[in-house]
């Protein structure tokens, strides 16, 4: 189904910096990384696949354990992808075409996704769903926009703007190799910290 734009806002509003944040420091981060292969030789970035692919691996290292750590967010993170659930609402994150729709393969499990009145394999028949999406400028330099976008198919239903005035976290490049990081995306998804549910003695 098809949330308004109504109903999108008073679920997502309050984690739009969030969002805006995690999309600012994954763009940081790609860009101290670029500057880096300049700066020590190597080879040219030849597709601009290479770069979609490492934009989404910061979103995902920023946005999961964020969004993870919120009482009543769930987060959906398998081998390849991951989305993020809140009061019935299901958020993909995805480059987005010239109208803000999320470029895609057209798998089956796409076609549920996208298709308004599809039905998502282990989700409630109501979950509505929803994507964020970013774009780059025409050199692939700078993070452009970001939207939260509903779709029906290939057709835009609304889409919502992102504001993205926020500063990048200080992103520094290691100056000795580090110990090899555990390749496991569940190494993000941290408990939720527990609630004191002591009463308080009279």
């Amino acid at each position: 189904m098809v949330p308004t734009i109504t109903e999108a806002m008073e679920v997502w509003e309050p984690h739009f910096q969030r969002i805006a944040q995690m999309h600012v420091d994954a763009w940081a981060e790609w860009k101290a990384v670029r500057r880096f292969r300049l700066e020590n030789g190597f080879g040219p970035i030849l597709y601009k696949r290479e770069i979609t692919n490492y934009i989404f691996g910061a979103i995902a290292r920023n946005a999961i354990p964020e969004f993870g750590s919120i009482d009543d967010v769930n987060v959906l993170a398998g081998s390849q992808t991951f989305k993020i659930h809140h009061r019935g609402q299901l958020l993909r994150f995805k480059k987005g075409n010239l109208n803000s729709l999320g470029m895609n393969i057209p798998t089956q499990s796409v076609l549920d996704f996208i298709q308004a009145d599809a039905e998502l394999s282990g989700m409630p028949p109501e979950t509505a769903k929803l994507e964020v999406t970013w774009r780059g400028n025409e050199l692939f330099t700078e993070l452009e926009s970001v939207h939260i976008v509903a779709r029906d198919g290939n057709k835009l239903v609304w889409k919502i703007p992102v504001d993205l005035n926020v500063n990048a976290s200080l992103v520094l490049l290691p100056t000795r190799v580090a110990d090899e990081p555990e390749d496991d995306i569940r190494a993000l998804v941290r408990p939720k910290p527990k609630k004191n549910t002591e009463v308080g003695k009279d």
